[in-house]
């Protein structure tokens, strides 16, 4: 296929990326390439991603966690889904690092942060926490959207914010 410098270099970035995942000293892309498909199914991810915070569908899901003494739920944990155009619920395993890699993570985050304190604002009982990643903290727009909401929400004071564990945290100050 006729292919023009900017094509053959992502191409080749693309190959050069897969080499280190694989753990090979090298990788050939062609047109029967696994690559291909990689490329394709990273393609049809990342346009879910879109349509679905066009159309309003990143949505919370809300985990009950229960007191073990009373066996009754006293703090949800939001999970972030999305729902895609056949109307299947995808798990976060199946479309955050795609998010990451075509910057849209940030949108999902700030998304969840104002649909989960919607929620909790009419649930006065509850306590709630919300999942974030080093990536939320150091995000200057997340940070500053966040401490807007915490500044105008009534949910604010039973919110709680959990660092994922994952994460390589070395800059405490930064996070704290």
């Amino acid at each position: 296929a006729n292919a023009g410098p900017l094509m053959v270099y992502n191409l080749a970035h693309i190959a050069l990326k897969e080499a280190r995942v694989q753990k090979e000293k090298f990788v050939i892309f062609n047109e029967h390439s696994t690559l291909k498909t990689k490329i394709r199914n990273n393609m049809i991810m990342v346009g879910k991603i879109k349509s679905a915070i066009q159309n309003d569908r990143i949505v919370p899901y809300f985990q009950g966690i229960a007191d073990n003494k009373t066996q009754k739920i006293v703090k949800y944990e939001a999970l972030i889904r999305l729902i895609d155009e056949e109307g299947e619920v995808l798990s976060p395993y199946r479309f955050l690092e795609h998010a990451k890699k075509a910057k849209l993570y940030d949108q999902l985050t700030r998304i969840m942060i104002t649909k989960t304190f919607a929620v909790f604002e009419s649930l006065e009982e509850f306590e709630f926490s919300i999942n974030l990643t080093l990536q939320d903290i150091q995000c200057e727009e997340t940070r500053s959207f966040l401490y807007q909401t915490i500044a105008q929400s009534s949910a604010t004071k039973r919110a709680v914010f959990e660092i994922v564990e994952s994460e390589g945290i070395e800059n405490f100050e930064e996070v704290s």
